[in-house]
């Protein structure tokens, strides 16, 4: 009996060890690794106001990785792939097709709660036509802001309503003299699994060792 007892004792005490481990793995940052949802149309939209408007194209990949924080109450982009169908210039040039990457992307905020995100990013576009009329080699660095929301279905996953736009320019072909200013917005649905960062991993892994020895 004193033998199952002791034995009892050491499988509470490796439970109350994963019980914490677990505790502190929520408290890490943990990483949201997000593929596009194939449900919901993703768009990539490019407005030139007076010298064509909107034009828009699908997006037809995206994957990232979200990073958050939320005992810090950030979040940041740690990887960011997408690739999109050509868009047509002023002029009728076509960008060819279109991938998107992160070139940096700095924390923002980030509501746990809400589940609201900012980031602010630059983003590289990379293009496979020639837009060397318009003064542009690829890949152009864009900087914008990036934002949405994170909602969580499990305790593993959910999905991520997201857009990030900003500003740019183009040489004007046939007026140097005055540039084409445009603005730019990327709308996303994704959805996404939870991975736990690797400090995570190894705390979690001690623990579960540490309670198979004291069951064994």
């Amino acid at each position: 009996m004193q033998r199952n007892t002791i034995r009892s004792i050491g499988v509470l005490s490796a439970s109350i060890c994963v019980l914490c481990a677990l505790s502190a793995a929520q408290a890490d940052p943990v990483s949201l690794v997000a593929t596009q949802d194939p449900t919901v149309n993703s768009t990539f939209t490019l407005d030139f106001g007076v010298y064509g408007g909107p034009r828009q194209a699908n997006i037809t990949t995206t994957t990232y990785a979200l990073e958050t924080d939320a005992v810090g109450g950030t979040a940041r982009f740690t990887s960011y792939f997408q690739t999109v169908d050509p868009i047509e210039l002023p002029g009728g040039i076509s960008t060819g097709d279109i991938t998107v990457t992160i070139q940096e992307s700095l924390p923002g905020p980030y509501d746990p709660v809400t589940g609201l995100f900012t980031t602010q990013d630059v983003y590289l576009i990379y293009f496979a036509g020639d837009l060397t009329p318009f003064g542009l080699t690829s890949p152009v660095a864009l900087p914008g802001s990036a934002g949405g929301t994170i909602a969580y279905t499990s305790a593993t996953g959910g999905s991520i309503v997201s857009a990030w736009d900003g500003v740019g320019q183009l040489q004007n072909p046939s007026d140097p003299q005055n540039p084409i200013n445009f603005t730019y917005n990327c709308n996303t649905s994704t959805t996404f699994t939870v991975v736990p960062e690797p400090a995570t991993l190894a705390l979690l892994g001690l623990a579960a060792l540490g309670a198979r020895r004291r069951r064994d």
